[in-house]
């Protein structure tokens, strides 16, 4: 049972969309007891706030390869889960490590298209 989400976010400055705030929020945690340890798969959404929208003729998701390129990551911090599960509390720590932006392109809604790339790992608490 999931007890306690925050998301991971990351900071990142686009010359088009200025300042990005991109959030990857756990929705949802499969836990799987292997052996002596666990194996925790994360559901999780994107969200991305930017400072300017901006329309673009190409919208995200559309079948076209479009270039993204890799923005540096100007502040970010660590998302988590706390899980119960059985007699163990198990704590996900999600970290995005990169954060890709397509210049020419864009949602419905003028917000860019991002793809952030995360990671998680997992520390497990017993109880009493």
């Amino acid at each position: 049972m999931v007890e306690n989400i925050k998301p991971a976010v990351a900071v990142v400055h686009h010359p088009l969309f200025g300042r990005i705030e991109t959030k990857i929020i756990p929705i949802d945690a499969e836990v799987a007891k292997i052996g002596e340890g666990y194996v925790v798969n994360l559901l999780t959404k994107l969200q991305v706030e930017p400072e300017r929208r901006r329309r673009s003729g190409y919208l995200c998701g559309q079948n076209i390869p479009l270039p993204q390129r890799p923005v540096d990551i100007a502040s970010s911090e660590l998302g988590y889960v706390k899980i119960s599960h059985g007699r163990d509390e198990i704590e996900v720590y999600v970290e995005i490590t990169r954060v890709f932006v397509t210049d020419d392109a864009s949602d419905a809604d003028g917000n860019p298209c991002v793809t952030a790339v995360w990671r998680h790992g997992i520390r497990v608490c017993p109880r009493g």
